[in-house]
């Protein structure tokens, strides 16, 4: 088909709003997906921070039982 013949470029109209179509729904289940990933990353480091978190306080109770520290109080004079 040549761009003299009659309907060319309502064809090609038409093809290029196809293709738009396409690109735009392609895009959108991209961002979703993104969107998804980002979801389940941001719960991972979560997840990890309050691993990390426990792991601190443990090291801080394990801390104070080693220089006889009861409750919060300060340390006992060296």
């Amino acid at each position: 088909m040549t761009d003299n013949e009659p309907g060319f470029f309502e064809n090609l109209v038409e093809k290029a709003k196809d293709v738009a179509e396409s690109v735009g729904e392609f895009l959108g289940d991209a961002a979703e997906k993104a969107g998804d990933l980002a979801e389940q990353a941001a719960e991972k480091i979560s997840d990890a921070a309050e691993v990390v978190g426990d792991k601190a306080s443990d090291v801080y109770e394990a801390a104070k039982d080693k220089l006889g520290i009861d409750g919060d109080e300060a340390p006992p004079a060296a």
